[in-house]
């Protein structure tokens, strides 16, 4: 759509353009209604030419370039992905109508948030690096952590976070219960 192409937007804010950055609100050329959705057609003064998406309650949702559709970030720094649910029984195993939000967040570690950030009950992951070992932390909703994997060079163990005791350990090509 862009007579400029925008490989990879340098700005995905709310209504700046993907391409220089610049503030493009008083911009408008026309909309776009789609569903439950609004776009704005904008020009900038650089000739990028790109979609601002809003939803029906008029929240920003994210910008179209090229084609392509960039989620807003809830937090300034996240980046927000839209994975295809995957159904390898179908004939088209990647299905892209029905696409799935994650949300990437730098806070002590890396967070990763499977679902709505905003929603507060999304399960994620927080993947932690100490000074020997790889650590994640699987919490299924905003509640306490289910459990903790970890890594080390030699081991993995899936500790449930109701005990101290691994349940699993392995280690180079051997596996132990507990």
């Amino acid at each position: 759509m862009s007579k400029a192409k925008t490989e990879k937007p340098v700005c995905v804010k709310p209504w700046h353009c993907p391409r220089c950055g610049a503030d493009c609100s008083g911009l408008t050329n026309n909309t776009k209604d789609q569903g439950e959705a609004v776009g704005y057609y904008i020009t900038c003064h650089c000739g990028c030419e790109f979609i601002h998406w809003e939803n029906v309650t008029y929240e920003p949702y994210g910008v179209e370039v090229d084609g392509e559709t960039y989620v807003y970030s809830g937090k300034e720094g996240d980046l927000r992905l839209t994975i295809p649910t995957y159904n390898d029984q179908q004939e088209e195993p990647c299905d892209y109508s029905r696409p799935n939000l994650v949300t990437l967040r730098q806070e002590t570690g890396l967070r990763v948030i499977l679902g709505d950030p905003d929603d507060g009950n999304a399960p994620d992951l927080l993947i932690e690096r100490t000074p020997d070992r790889w650590r994640i932390i699987v919490h299924p909703d905003s509640s306490d952590p289910m459990c903790v994997i970890e890594f080390t060079e030699k081991t993995a163990t899936v500790t449930p976070d109701t005990s101290d005791t691994p349940v699993l350990t392995q280690s180079r090509g051997s596996q132990e219960r507990v």
